[in-house]
């Protein structure tokens, strides 16, 4: 940063009036130059000082990778305990039931700590703790996923409560807006493509083919 300002101030005062030199000042016209051409270019150094702090802050906030970071911790703890599994076998083995929220509401619970991290992430997204391309970064594709495949549950949750996985929508929406952006620009076809079925499969990990065979499978953190 040190040697953009000096280049910037260095090229501005090559525009100086003549008058500005190392010449000893010569009487009250020449001091009230220099002084008004010495505010002059202090005030632009000022300008170019904030204007730089403030990109410098802004890619900090954008990029900060550490809530992402401890959110992709809790999501895969979930895999390891099983939740993610739990999740995404009810999603495929009630996908008819899911709007049934009073009916089967124990057959249906094991979905709500997978939406409950997400819901989380949508609060931080939406208070701005953390930026809508970090979390498009690190989640993009379960968020999509899960929104998907849960939708008529979580619609039927906020027709009761309102207020509970408020955050949703607004999540999806962010990541699918940087995905669609994407693939404006490459000209192919993302996530979107991916078939749900297989990505509860997948979520589902081996125990949907083999039960007694375990799954140690561990998603590799996006930023790795």
């Amino acid at each position: 940063m040190a040697a953009t300002l000096a280049a910037v101030v260095s090229g501005f005062l090559r525009f100086l009036p003549i008058g500005v030199s190392a010449t000893p000042v010569a009487g009250p016209s020449t001091l009230m130059d220099v002084v008004f051409w010495g505010l002059v270019v202090f005030i632009i150094f000022l300008t170019i000082v904030a204007v730089l702090q403030t990109r410098e802050k802004y890619l900090r906030a954008t990029y900060d990778p550490s809530l992402a970071l401890r959110y992709w911790e809790a999501f895969e703890k979930m895999r390891e305990t099983g939740a993610r599994r739990k999740a995404a076998l009810t999603l495929r083995n009630y996908k008819d039931d899911l709007d049934k929220i009073t009916k089967k509401r124990h057959e249906l619970a094991p979905i709500d700590p997978v939406l409950d991290l997400f819901e989380d992430i949508g609060f931080y997204l939406r208070g701005h703790q953390i930026s809508d391309e970090v979390v498009h970064h690190f989640f993009q594709r379960w968020i999509r996923g899960y929104y998907l495949t849960a939708k008529p549950y979580l619609i039927a949750w906020q027709n009761k409560e309102p207020a509970k996985w408020e955050h949703w929508p607004s999540l999806f929406d962010a990541v699918q807006y940087i995905e669609r952006e994407r693939e404006k620009k490459s000209g192919k076809p993302g996530g979107e493509q991916e078939d749900l079925d297989a990505f509860l499969i997948e979520e589902i990990g081996d125990e949907l083919h083999c039960p007694t065979c375990g799954s140690s499978k561990t998603a590799a953190r996006p930023d790795a």
